[in-house]
């Protein structure tokens, strides 16, 4: 739990920063404090990775992911899963600390058309007219490399690495501004820890774009650019919708 507050930390610093060079030197002090705690998921840091800003977004994804599943009513649509989803983010501690101002609802017409496309680079059906086309590029480039990552089943180690990578190269990017770098860095912590999450739990199928949750990841990159909060909530809800079949 100590990585879960200390991205918590960093986070309700970088709410302040206005540049790369102040989100760096947070990003420095949240290294210099993870070196102190033992506490990760297992004992490589995995799905964890502490050079990304936003890597909370994944860590509460998860945490609610399993909270939903927790339950034990039968979900029969969209609005049912809308629903849990609430009442399992308003339970969440963490959740409600960081985000007391809520979170916008993705709409069923919007849903419907993600999924609808998923096969489409990312990059070009999110809608997110603030992202650079360098951005909007390199979303498509990072669904499509996930993608065929799925096609050769490749294990988790493989994807941790290759999402590690982009993050890394995102960061360094001079040609991405802040806001990209944000919407870019919400959406790989998201598939990080849902690719790991996946791993874990029994599927329901064999589909292997079900392994790397396409739904949830393009729910959270179209959240993101309306902020943290709804980005995890979008991702969840697309991809709950998507793994349970309600919009078939």
């Amino acid at each position: 739990m100590k990585a879960i507050y200390l991205s918590l930390m960093c986070l309700s610093l970088l709410a302040s920063c206005s540049s790369d060079s102040e989100i760096q030197q947070e990003i420095t002090n949240q290294n210099e404090l993870e070196k102190l705690s033992a506490s990760k998921i297992n004992g490589d840091g995995i799905p964890e990775n502490s050079s990304n800003p936003y890597d909370v977004a994944g860590v509460l994804h998860n945490e609610l992911l399993s909270s939903y599943y927790e339950g034990k009513d039968s979900i029969s649509n969209v609005e049912e899963v809308a629903y849990r989803l609430a009442a399992v983010a308003s339970e969440n501690a963490n959740f409600t600390s960081l985000f007391p101002e809520g979170y916008s609802i993705i709409s069923e017409k919007r849903m419907a058309y993600l999924l609808d496309h998923k096969q489409i680079p990312l990059g070009e059906v999110l809608h997110a007219p603030a992202l650079s086309q360098t951005a909007k590029n390199s979303l498509s480039y990072f669904s499509t490399a996930l993608l065929s990552l799925g096609d050769s089943d490749a294990d988790y180690i493989a994807v941790y690495n290759f999402i590690v990578d982009f993050e890394n190269s995102t960061w360094a990017n001079p040609l991405l501004t802040a806001a990209d770098k944000k919407v870019l860095l919400i959406t790989s912590s998201l598939a990080r820890h849902s690719a790991y999450a996946a791993k874990k739990k029994p599927k329901k199928n064999t589909d292997p774009e079900w392994d790397l949750l396409v739904g949830n990841r393009m729910g959270g990159a179209e959240g993101a650019g309306e902020g943290l909060a709804t980005a995890i909530i979008w991702s969840l809800t697309v991809g709950i919708v998507e793994y349970e079949g309600l919009l078939e």
